[in-house]
């Protein structure tokens, strides 16, 4: 018995010393290149651990190691993908009879974490998850409790999305028990937009849970535009969904392309805020309001993802400053005081005063048009224009796809009446490739003159018209140097502003007698103007305004491709006058500096007359300024041409073919 005491404590005398020279091997050299090699062989890379493991034991041993490397693929540069200067953790090994080895607490002292991309769709964390062919290097699960990160950095290069990012990562722990926050800040760009970026967010192990949205709170800042995201987002890794309120300002909508990836057109600085929340494919924005220059905009977005995405967005504003719309165009907003547009766009404007041409020369971005597909409605209640342009409401709806804009209808308030238009831009074609068609209903004369108070109560009548426009180009400039088609507008019946009629025909006699009978109307028979374009000119076909007592007529052309005027306005009196001048009234010259000239080789002839006329009896020098009028009745003539427009436009009720 003796003997089998004294033998059963050799027994486990020599597998202490076993079990002692095992745990002691576990902090050699040996053992360091050992669990390397099994690293190695499981994540199919190379795994460095620089020096012996450091071992406190104890029932929640802890054990240190220094010097950690995860290699990276050779596509991805010599560069590790991840390596720690130091690392400690403590262990609850009471699990390994499940089968799991518990670490409560991960502490890594300046990790680097470097995760690239390739424009082939290669990612240096391929593999790194588990699943390569040597198998698992442990006999059981381990299972992270907490993690602390200590001065971290993190490098994000992404080629797919021309991305690239610098961050600072670190944990702090939450006050009054609080969960721990990871937190990430730094520089990068994207698209070649520079980018800051400031987020702080849950526990860093909460991060690919399933059972509760991960918490985010995110800045995102980029030349002038503003990112601002706070919410709970499932599985932020792999992006599964997420509901955020959600904040973007910035001088310009487009700006948000290289950023979001989101084609949206220029406009003047913005600031909007709503709901986002994504899942599936599809990204809504609900509820969102907020301003772009001096107009509010509210609504609701949709964005289904894919390989071309679709926008969905119904939009309304209360109040529409029209001129924030230019840029869209090409053209830059308003920028008088009290105006609000971005830096550069002020840059712009300033840079084109004095410039000799006014005609907007942006090109449209065709890429733009062919990265997505939409679907828009808007409704404008109330549009601030210009005095000589007073719109009432706007409402459209755009559709582009595959590249083809188009807007059916793109409607519009004006004195009382509407202009009803479609517009189709093809941008497949090289250079882009338009069509306009608008028609005039029941426009009343006397609103649309509001403007002009001295003319406004002394003028009525209905207008009614049409346009047929095609062009070709990039740009408003290259569109309008390439205008083809007809307008035309016509108004039976109706009254102007007496001395305004007379002032025209420079009809000094009548003007003065209408000054002292208080301005009377004049009534009008009918007026009608009707242009041609073809190749950028636009010629005046035919433009009269047949009143009770004389006919204005009206020539020339409008040469979009030199951007200049030649017109000639011209008034015959039908009834005897004194003191006209019956000179034409001439616009010439260049569109930015045009030249307004009453002086003819007529009212000079008349003048010399009247000199010669005074010299031989002063009496008869006003003879050259009276005329006796020609007496035609118009009636017939208006009723005529009346009748042509009638048949032209159709009827009230048809509507512009698409």
């Amino acid at each position: 018995m003796r003997r089998f005491g004294a033998g059963l404590a050799i027994v486990l005398a020599l597998i202490g010393l076993l079990v002692a020279a095992l745990l002691a091997s576990l902090e050699t050299d040996w053992f360091a290149r050992r669990l390397s090699q099994g690293l190695s062989e499981q994540f199919q890379r190379e795994v460095v651990i620089g020096a012996p493991l450091d071992i406190d034991w104890s029932l929640r041993p802890v054990v240190r190691a220094q010097d950690v490397r995860v290699g990276a693929p050779d596509w991805a540069g010599p560069a590790p993908t991840a390596a720690v200067a130091a690392m400690a953790a403590r262990f609850d090994p009471r699990g390994l009879f499940r089968g799991e080895l518990t670490i409560e607490q991960l502490v890594l002292e300046r990790p680097e974490l470097a995760l690239i991309r390739a424009a082939d769709g290669r990612a240096s964390w391929d593999g790194l998850t588990g699943g390569g062919e040597g198998g698992s290097a442990l006999p059981f699960e381990l299972v992270l409790a907490a993690l602390t990160i200590r001065d971290g950095r993190l490098l994000y290069q992404d080629a797919l999305q021309s991305t690239r990012l610098e961050l600072a990562v670190h944990t702090r722990q939450g006050e009054a028990g609080a969960p721990t926050q990871l937190l990430a800040e730094g520089r990068g760009e994207r698209s070649g937009k520079p980018l800051r970026i400031d987020f702080v967010g849950g526990p860093p192990l909460a991060l690919d849970q399933r059972e509760r949205p991960y918490p985010v709170d995110l800045r995102v800042r980029s030349a002038g535009t503003r990112i601002a995201a706070r919410g709970g987002v499932r599985r932020p890794l792999a992006l599964e969904g997420g509901e955020l309120d959600l904040q973007v300002s910035g001088p310009d909508p487009a700006d948000l392309l290289p950023l979001l990836g989101l084609s949206l057109p220029q406009l003047p600085p913005y600031d909007v805020r709503g709901r986002l929340t994504f899942g599936d494919g599809v990204w809504r924005f609900q509820d969102f309001s907020g301003r772009f220059g001096d107009s509010d905009i509210a609504g609701d977005m949709t964005i289904e993802a894919g390989e071309r995405p679709l926008l969905r967005a119904e939009l309304r504003s209360r109040r529409l400053d029209l001129d924030d719309l230019l840029p869209a165009v090409g053209g830059t907003p308003s920028t008088a005081p009290g105006e609000t547009a971005s830096s550069e766009q002020r840059r712009d404007q300033q840079a084109r005063q004095g410039d000799q041409e006014v005609l907007p020369e942006r090109k449209a971005s065709r890429g733009r048009w062919q990265a997505m597909n939409a679907e828009v409605s808007f409704v404008g209640k109330r549009v601030n224009a210009t005095a000589t342009l007073p719109l009432d409401d706007l409402s459209l709806r755009a559709t582009l796809e595959d590249g083809v804009l188009r807007f059916h209808p793109l409607d519009f308030g004006v004195g009382g009446g509407e202009v009803r238009t479609q517009v189709s831009l093809d941008s497949r074609e090289q250079p882009l490739r338009g069509r306009v068609q608008a028609r005039l209903r029941r426009v009343d004369l006397q609103k649309t003159l509001r403007g002009f108070r001295e003319l406004t109560d002394k003028a009525y009548g209905v207008v009614r018209g049409q346009a047929e426009l095609r062009f070709r180009g990039d740009s408003v400039e290259q569109a309008l140097s390439s205008l083809d088609g007809n307008m035309l507008l016509y108004m039976s019946g109706g009254e102007v502003n007496a001395l305004l009629v007379e002032l025209l025909g420079l009809d000094a006699g009548e003007a003065a007698a209408v000054a002292l009978t208080r301005d009377k109307p004049v009534d009008i028979q009918c007026s009608i103007a009707q242009f041609e374009a073809e190749q950028g000119v636009a010629r005046i076909k035919r433009l009269l305004v047949a009143s009770d007592d004389s006919n204005i007529y009206a020539d020339g052309s409008v040469d979009f491709r030199r951007e200049r005027l030649d017109l000639r306005l011209e008034t015959e009196s039908r009834d005897p006058s004194l003191l006209t001048g019956s000179s034409p009234i001439t616009v010439r010259g260049s569109f930015a500096e045009p030249d307004v000239s009453v002086v003819s080789g007529e009212l000079i002839a008349k003048g010399v007359a009247a000199v010669i006329a005074g010299l031989l009896a002063p009496p008869l020098a006003i003879a050259p300024f009276v005329e006796l009028g020609s007496g035609e009745d118009m009636a017939d003539t208006c009723r005529e041409l009346t009748a042509a427009a009638k048949r032209e436009v159709k009827t009230e009720q048809a509507e512009p073919r698409g």
